[in-house]
């Protein structure tokens, strides 16, 4: 029982961190195209 306690734990961490980073690169794929478009006098 502690041991899929534990796993079920990695998981959740796991699944946090990908929202995370997913988050992190879709404002960073925004921020790209802004600064894109300011280049290109828009």
């Amino acid at each position: 029982m502690e041991a899929k306690h534990e796993f079920e734990a990695v998981d959740a961490r796991e699944v946090e961190d990908a929202k995370r980073q997913a988050e992190r690169e879709a404002k960073q794929s925004d921020f790209v195209e802004s600064s894109k478009e300011q280049r290109e006098g828009k």
